[in-house]
């Protein structure tokens, strides 16, 4: 039952991120969740932004919070908070009738509350009344600008903390950032402080402000409201299900915690694992229980964020001691087109290249692989003979260092391994190697396998597990391989640590390769069974397919053009979105095929609905008029980019009952062979017109796209 007692919750007005191209932004959602369940019936919240009327929720905080029950149920249920908020200037000179004030974080109020004099006044109102004035997250950005009425910072002499330097820097928006929170923090006289790690728990207080740092850690709001309040907050902790983690962590096997479910306990095995016959992990050790863990929400949302950042690596030295006018330019080359600008799984290449020091066989691997990157991207012959070269003197220099009685094998290696298999994706056509060869990649996987907790011992290592991990379970499905319940386990372990599309879609992977490895084999199961794997496949898919509609969907674009398939194409935030989206399709449309091929179900229209929507993705990559960046001929970034459309136009068009559709693909397939001078794009084209047999993971192995995906 509410005290009487009033708190002013004011929202972000902004809802692009004018620095970012087609990208929006607005308030976090848990930030605003947490605090408001907590609260709500023990004090009038009443909700407020710079223009009134719907406040603009971070498309990407609905992502990042999916595993949150609280946050999920409040978007769906409590949509009247954030659409209907008054007027922030309708406030101006109502402070006695509130306890305080809160800002919520997001990215949004550094845009608009940072300089909104309406708000400005608001806080130095509040402030000067000795009312509570609170922020988390990005919501100081809001309090960094306010003067006081003797013209000083409010934030002078304070202790106060924020979003920190390095914490923008992780998430990669430093540069898209107006000002840093920190600097303009520090710069207007306020006494900083962080947390001693990356997005750790840090609250500061310095009467009448109270600024967490995370959505969770908001608790000294509640404890500077009055008393009653206080005591009735309080006492509801214990009834509401909707409150904040109040610092206990679960005691539960993690697939329990993960699902949602109350476990027995039972080390060995749970009932509910036991039931659901999957493996029973992840029990929290005295140690963990000890400690309060409130940063798992802004872990997600570094890891769901790096899906739509730009990401400025810094570009490596170029090694003296080998041929610099070939060898040289081809190394650069394959740091700038793919390495910093392409691949997402390359990103723990540089901290080791550009070490002082670097082993031999890393140095050699990369001159490797860098020589085929380009004899593939330029169609050169001649440089294949130089890389299988520089190839064998890696795999030399690799095996000397395994073979040293004190090798630690660390991320140095396995990063030569990842890079050596690489080299077999990208050459096996030229040099004709078995592009499906599992030599190297299976070797890092029975390491990390092996390396145990090691895998974690750092971000670095971590990225490389999952880099490995991700390489292996593609290249199991190309070569129709089941995955070990051994190898299913290090993904489990790892999904304690990464939470983002990607690796759900990695998740739902391993279940579609272990289906095409028995059915390849025609391991005897109940038809019934099967097609009730198929069926859930195809479910767990579309899920995901919706998930990413919301939270990074595509921005459709109307061009009367026979590049335009029905007149329309797609724009999505980055490639790696588009790769994404385009991944999911590929698998549902195997689904759909699988489904009318074994239950003889009448299902075209969703194969052409899927189909349609590949296509769609493919004009803004070669459309001159699409983007400034594409040309006739293409780019060296636009052919890398088609090859990677390879596979999925050569399902679309095999699957599709659509003639319009299947002949508007092998229009493009031409244009791509003609203006990108693509040997590749007219293969795939013949092959689609001869309907052969062939698998479209056939086709992604012989297009090298495993190499080149992002």
């Amino acid at each position: 039952m509410s005290t009487g007692q009033k708190l002013l919750v004011v929202l972000t007005s902004q809802d692009v991120l004018p620095t970012r191209a087609n990208m929006k932004t607005g308030w976090y959602l848990p930030e605003l969740v947490h605090p408001y369940n907590d609260l709500d019936g023990h004090v009038e919240l009443v909700v407020a932004s710079p223009k009134g009327g719907e406040a603009p929720v971070d498309p990407y905080s609905i992502e990042d919070s999916k595993n949150d029950e609280a946050s999920q149920k409040f978007f769906k249920e409590k949509v009247h908070v954030w659409k209907n908020t008054q007027k922030l200037e309708s406030f101006l000179g109502k402070s006695a009738e509130y306890v305080g004030i809160f800002f919520v974080g997001g990215h949004g109020p550094m845009f608009d509350l940072a300089i909104d004099p309406t708000s400005h006044a608001l806080i130095r109102e509040f402030y000067e009344s000795n009312k509570l004035v609170s922020a988390v997250c990005h919501g100081p950005a809001a309090l960094v600008n306010v003067k006081l009425s003797d013209g000083t910072y409010m934030v002078h002499g304070q202790t106060v903390t924020g979003f920190s330097n390095a914490e923008e820097d992780a998430y990669k928006f430093t540069d898209a950032m107006p000002f840093l929170l920190e600097d303009k923090l520090k710069e207007h006289g306020g006494q900083y402080e962080k947390a001693d790690q990356l997005f750790g728990v840090k609250v500061v207080t310095s009467a009448p402000l109270s600024v967490p740092i995370t959505a969770n850690d908001w608790f000294p709001l509640r404890d500077s409201l009055p008393a009653p309040i206080q005591k009735e907050a309080l006492s509801g902790d214990a009834q509401s299900s909707n409150m904040v983690n109040t610092g206990r962590p679960s005691m539960d096997c993690l697939p329990c915690r993960r699902r949602k479910l109350r476990c027995d306990l039972k080390p060995e095995s749970c009932g509910q694992c036991r039931r659901a016959n999957i493996s029973c992990h992840g029990y929290r050790n005295v140690k963990d229980l000890a400690f309060r863990d409130q940063t798992r929400v802004a872990r997600q949302k570094v890891v769901a964020r790096q899906g739509y950042a730009y990401q400025p690596i810094t570009f490596p030295s170029p090694m003296l001691d080998l041929n610099l006018d070939v060898e040289a330019r081809c190394r650069d080359t394959f740091f700038l087109l793919y390495v910093t600008n392409l691949s997402r799984s390359c990103s723990s290449l540089p901290p080791l290249y550009n070490q002082a020091t670097i082993s031999k066989h890393l140095a050699y691997s990369v001159n490797a692989v860098s020589l085929a990157f380009s004899a593939v991207q330029f169609d050169s012959r001649e440089l294949i003979s130089t890389a299988f070269n520089r190839y064998s003197a890696a795999i030399g220099n690799l095996r000397h260092s395994l073979c040293e009685p004190t090798v630690f094998i660390g991320d140095e290696i396995l990063q030569s391994i990842l890079l050596l298999d690489l080299f077999e994706k990208l050459a096996a056509p030229s040099l004709g190697m078995p592009g499906s060869s599992m030599t190297h990649i299976r070797g890092a996987m029975s390491i990390i396998e092996s390396r145990g907790k090691l895998n974690f011992a750092s971000a670095l290592s971590t990225q490389i597990a999952r880099n490995i991990l991700s390489h292996f379970i593609i290249s199991c499905g190309i070569t129709k391989t089941s995955i070990l319940d051994s190898q299913v386990a290090v993904w489990k372990d790892l999904s304690g640590l990464i939470m983002d599309s990607k690796w759900d879609y990695m998740g739902i992977l391993v279940d579609i390769v272990n289906l095409r490895a028995m059915l390849t084999k025609g391991i005897m199961i109940d038809d019934s069974k099967m097609n009730g794997r198929v069926f859930d496949i195809k479910c767990r898919l579309e899920y995901l397919a919706d998930s990413l509609e919301r939270s990074c969907g595509p921005v459709v674009v109307l061009l009367d053009d026979w590049q335009a398939l029905d007149g329309e194409y797609d724009v999505y935030p980055n490639h790696f979105t588009m790769q994404l989206h385009d991944a999911v399709r590929m698998m549902r449309l195997e689904m759909e095929g699988l489904i009318r091929e074994r239950c003889h179900e009448q299902n075209g229209d969703a194969i052409n609905k899927i189909a349609k929507q590949i296509c769609r993705s493919v004009t803004y990559c070669i459309m001159p008029q699409a983007r400034s960046e594409n040309s006739e001929p293409f780019t060296p970034m636009q052919k890398l980019e088609c090859r990677i459309l390879m596979a999925p136009l050569y399902q679309a068009a095999q699957l599709t009952t659509d003639n319009c559709v299947q002949e508007w693909i092998w229009r493009i397939l031409e244009y791509m062979a003609e203006k990108g001078n693509m040997r590749i794009a007219r293969d795939v084209l013949d092959l689609s017109k001869k309907r052969l047999d062939i698998d479209y993971w056939t086709i992604w192995a012989m297009a090298g796209c495993y190499a080149t995906a992002a």
